[in-house]
């Protein structure tokens, strides 16, 4: 008995140990993420350099000022000698977790201080909305759940805006969608202005800014846009276009900054003005003339609202304005608008049908998308009503951002008769709040005929990679996966040009992952030739610091070859090139090239990867 009772002892605290680990695991997933960052001026005469710290979710502040002292404080002021000096900021926050970010000055005795200009205009008016800040217009903004401030300008050596005041907007982590508001005197006039433009400033990498029009006397008449920042402690320009239909509807403009998250970090902006010469006077759209929701004739073309239709699992849909109709890919009046709810990666709308898919006649499905968020994936799912494990699934990567694109999604004939149910996944891998529009969801071309899913479209030729260079900017044709860690368009490190992209891993975001996905899928044939080339350099510091590089060739539904590559961390540029053959098998998912930063989660681990002038050519 004695024996039994230490016996059961023994289990209950192996069961207590197990709950308390189990409880500090989530308690770490729940932090928000912490960025570091800092600006400065400088007086020449007395070598005194004032820091200004713009990082967020910080505990503790470590500077290291490059001339062997150090300090704790927020906004340190330290005098130099003349010299070159390499400043280091290092933050912590409440659960342990630190970033890193450096800068360099230089003090000789001539060099003065940033400049700042001061502003001559400024209108809080509909009709000339042009706030500039060139007064504190404080008194004129409306916080909901975040904090505004009338401050001097944290960077003002670059061209972009050299302002001497700026607004500062802090979220008080209340709500994801904290935010500040502004009340105009009329309303607001697309026939004769193209958007809203507004520069912003933050030390937060790749966050999004949503500007949400309303009615002052009805929340419910409203429309929003998201556009994604590229920049991280610069000031970047972002423009916002509306349609011309949008005039005369709304007097209230309402600024979310990073509405996926609920945070405490601080954000700047300044310049929110009216831009363009608008349309004209006319709405910028087309109304749909044909719509179909049978599985032989599918054209779901938002011609009429089909919410009854489309259910919801962890999203929510509506059906609404064409966010963007003044370009020729989709000029509808009216598209279907998908909010992931952040509940899972999976979140999801799915349509019932009335009979199974037939693709003997067609070569698989297509889909016009929208969104602000770059490089996401969009998988479509067919599944048997009743019989959800009958089920096959293709993803593609978007390679445009705030611009409507075209998908084509190809299935085998071998998935005939075989589904009735379209399940849609925005970014399928991960949980986000994120906002996606599509339409015109249709079959395309005349199919094979018979099985094989072998590849049968046009064939796929020479460079297939999208923006292998990064030279727009951005990550226009690639899938972005940040894991928690760092993914970053960088202007420090190219081979040529004047971009890099930027992996970086840490305990605390253990494996941002980058990829050309599923290239040239359905025009990939068994025997071609796949040449890989892609400059690089990076670091691995700890234990636990890697690298994974693959090559995929796809599937319909899953993986048909693995190619992986190996690379030695270097300081310096090297190139690297590798040619394979496409194996037998199902190779109709297309060509995907993965990078993958990898920290095993150890102190003192992390990993570095630059790459650059990334090629995949069919048949060099």
């Amino acid at each position: 008995m004695k024996q039994l009772q230490k016996n059961v002892k023994a289990i209950i605290a192996i069961l207590i140990l197990l709950v308390s680990f189990s409880g500090c695991e989530n308690n770490d997933d729940n932090l928000p993420e912490i960025f570091a960052g800092f600006t400065h001026t400088i007086n020449a005469s007395t070598g005194t350099v004032t820091f200004i710290n713009t990082s967020t979710e910080v505990r503790y502040y470590l500077w290291t000022f490059g001339d062997g002292t150090t300090s704790t404080e927020i906004n340190p002021i330290k005098t130099y000698a003349k010299g070159t000096y390499t400043v280091t900021l290092k933050i912590t926050n409440v659960a342990g977790a630190t970033d890193t970010y450096e800068d360099t000055i230089v003090i000789d005795g001539t060099t003065t201080g940033p400049a700042c200009t001061s502003e001559t205009v400024e209108s809080m008016s509909a009709a000339s909305l042009n706030v500039t800040f060139k007064t504190d217009q404080t008194s004129k903004v409306i916080s909901d759940g975040a904090g505004f401030q009338w401050v001097a300008n944290p960077k003002t050596d670059a061209g972009i805006n050299t302002s001497c005041y700026v607004g500062k907007v802090t979220k008080t982590g209340t709500n994801p969608w904290d935010n500040v508001q502004f009340n105009l005197d009329a309303k607001l006039n697309f026939n004769s202005n193209t958007g809203l433009k507004i520069k912003v400033f933050s030390a937060v990498p790749g966050f999004k800014l949503i500007i949400k029009l309303e009615d002052k006397a009805n929340a419910g008449t409203n429309t929003e846009l998201e556009v994604a920042t590229t920049k991280t402690n610069e000031w970047e320009e972002l423009s916002f276009p509306f349609a011309s239909s949008q005039t005369g509807k709304y007097d209230k403009i309402v600024l979310i900054f990073d509405l996926a998250t609920k945070n405490t970090n601080t954000y700047y902006f300044d310049d929110l003005a009216l831009y363009g010469t608008g349309g004209g006077g006319t709405a910028a759209c087309t109304t749909e003339t044909v719509e179909s929701m049978s599985a032989a004739s599918l054209n779901v073309t938002f011609k009429s609202d089909q919410t009854a239709k489309i259910k919801n699992d962890g999203t929510t849909f509506a059906y609404e304005t064409n966010p963007k109709s003044d370009t020729g890919i989709n000029t509808s009046c009216k598209v279907g608008k998908v909010t992931n709810l952040g509940i899972a990666p999976w979140d999801n709308i799915q349509i019932d049908l009335d009979a199974k898919l037939d693709f003997t006649t067609h070569s698989g499905l297509k889909i016009k998308v929208y969104s602000a968020k770059a490089g996401t994936k969009v998988t479509i799912k067919l599944e048997e009503i009743g019989n959800s494990g009958n089920s096959t699934e293709v993803g593609v990567a978007r390679t445009k951002t705030n611009e409507w694109e075209e998908l084509s999604i190809p299935f085998p004939s071998s998935a005939s008769g075989k589904f009735n149910k379209i399940v849609i996944f925005f970014d399928l891998e991960n949980k986000d709040s994120d906002t996606y529009y599509f339409d015109d969801l249709t079959f395309y071309g005349t199919g094979s005929g018979s099985g094989g899913g072998t590849g049968g479209g046009t064939p796929a030729t020479g460079d297939i990679a999208a923006n292998g260079g990064f030279e727009t900017g951005d990550f226009t044709g690639w899938a972005v996966y940040k894991n928690g860690g760092v993914i970053e368009v960088d202007n420090t490190q190219s081979k040529t040009g004047t971009y890099s992209a930027k992996l970086f891993a840490s305990p605390s975001g253990l494996n941002p992952t980058l990829k050309q996905e599923r290239k040239g899928a359905g025009g990939i044939k068994v025997g071609d030739k796949v040449k890989i080339t892609f400059d690089y350099l990076g670091s691995l510091t700890g234990i636990s610091g890697a690298y994974s590089i693959q090559s995929f060739v796809e599937a319909a539904n899953g993986v048909n070859q693995v190619v992986n590559i190996a690379v030695t961390p270097t300081a310096t540029w090297q190139t690297f090139t590798t040619t394979y053959t496409v194996a037998a098998g199902d190779v109709s998912g297309g060509i995907t090239l993965e990078f993958v930063a990898i920290c095993g989660g150890v102190q003192g681990c992390s990993s570095t990867l630059y790459i650059d002038n990334v090629s995949v050519i069919i048949n060099p």
